[in-house]
């Protein structure tokens, strides 16, 4: 057995081992509100689980801990109640990951299927009550939420194997670097998305640009989503570090995120036990059509910058996260073509867009690292250029879940 075949299986059981602990303290806590910190550190360890199957190929532990992931993000984000059944619901599809794990340890393969748990998953998860309805509330903002669709933030394709195409290094000055990779959505009655990544820089520069290319395979029209989760921590992140962008409007994706609205753009340092803090963001364009936003540091002589079209990715997230550091302190500044609601959501504010069978839709972002103070008071200025004398609308309350 290889060493990072070992180093896999111990990794797991550690996280299988922390998950079951942690749903055991949750369980016992009823009939009281589940701890935070304890469901956020059961879902971080299905998270990376997930992730780590994916890599070594154990496709049934991967599909099974991302089903387990999307219903404790769930439950995390009071999307539906934490109880005795559904504790024990957990815990039965633990002892699954946990047999999965033990054929892996004793073979090279997983021998059970998880066909039928993922089945008894998603009808779960459909019986399992908070039934949202997705009317229209302030414009372009829904009132209230669906969670209905299976598909969870992530859709498909992080359980999907990229391909390398081509690594490229030009032999002309100045030397342009790209690599291009492709994944592929292929579903049996449904999607048929490929995903081609350019991503590539000059050597000695501060940008790196990333360009995707989004192609429907299919003879029919298909949905299709992006949200780019581009995550930052130290030495961008930490406390009096700041996120600067041209803002139209912004409100809380949740209860718990609102009452810190008004400090949406400041960062605190790591706290024990942070619950993480989401707001959608409506951003300004520049002339061209072009929103441009930072993050910086305390002292402003660090940031990164990224630029992206409106009119390919019209919606921004930030994603506040600022846990322990061995929890993961990272913040996310994530363009979409929507924002993080369910699909039925966004579906319904037209934020859901289509491809047309043999459709190419192409995005881009252009990632720019600044070290020193110059440059990034001369980038904050250009955002402030952008924001001009128009006040951002901030809305202090969440969509009304009902």
């Amino acid at each position: 057995m290889s060493d990072s075949r070992k180093e896999f299986l111990s990794e797991a059981e550690d996280l299988i081992q922390a998950t079951e602990d942690g749903l055991l303290d949750l369980r016992e806590s009823l009939p009281g509100s589940p701890r935070p910190d304890t469901l956020n550190g059961v879902f971080r360890s299905m998270h990376t689980l997930k992730g780590l199957a994916s890599l070594f190929g154990f496709r049934g532990m991967a599909d099974l801990s991302h089903a387990m992931e999307t219903m404790l993000d769930e439950l995390r984000l009071g999307k539906r109640p934490f109880d005795d059944v559904t504790a024990t619901f957990l815990l039965n599809n633990l002892d699954l990951l946990k047999t999965l794990l033990e054929e892996v340890s004793t073979g090279n393969a997983e021998i059970t299927s998880v066909e039928s748990a993922l089945s008894d998953m998603a009808l779960f998860r459909s019986e399992g009550g908070g039934m949202l309805s997705a009317e229209k509330g302030i414009e372009g903002i829904p009132e209230s939420i669906v969670v209905t669709d299976t598909l969870d933030l992530h859709g498909f394709f992080p359980e999907q194997i990229p391909e390398i195409i081509e690594a490229f290094i030009d032999n002309e000055p100045p030397h342009l670097i790209k690599i291009t990779g492709r994944v592929d959505e292929r579903v049996f009655f449904g999607p048929q998305l490929e995903l081609k990544t350019e991503i590539s820089t000059i050597p000695g520069s501060n940008r790196i640009n990333l360009k995707d290319s989004v192609t429907n395979r299919s003879s029919s029209s298909q949905e299709f989503q992006l949200i780019y989760h581009c995550n930052y921590g130290a030495p961008l992140l930490e406390e009096g570090s700041r996120f600067v962008a041209p803002v139209k409007r912004v409100w809380p994706i949740n209860d718990h995120s609102a009452p810190l609205i008004d400090k949406f753009d400041v960062y605190s340092g790591p706290i024990r036990g942070f619950v993480e803090q989401v707001y959608c963001i409506d951003p300004l364009a520049d002339e061209n059509g072009f929103s441009t936003v930072m993050l910086r540091n305390r002292s402003s002589d660090k940031a990164v910058v990224m630029t992206f079209s409106l009119e390919q990715l019209p919606c921004l997230t930030l994603w506040k996260n600022t846990t322990e550091i061995e929890n993961g302190y990272v913040t996310g500044i994530e363009p979409g073509t929507s924002f993080p609601y369910n699909r039925r959501v966004e579906r319904g504010h037209g934020r859901v867009p289509e491809l047309e069978p043999g459709e190419t839709r192409t995005f881009e972002i252009d990632f720019t690292v600044l070290d020193s103070p110059a440059q990034v008071a001369d980038q904050a200025s250009q955002i402030e250029k952008a924001q001009a004398e128009r006040k951002p609308e901030m809305f202090r309350s969440p969509p009304k879940v009902g």
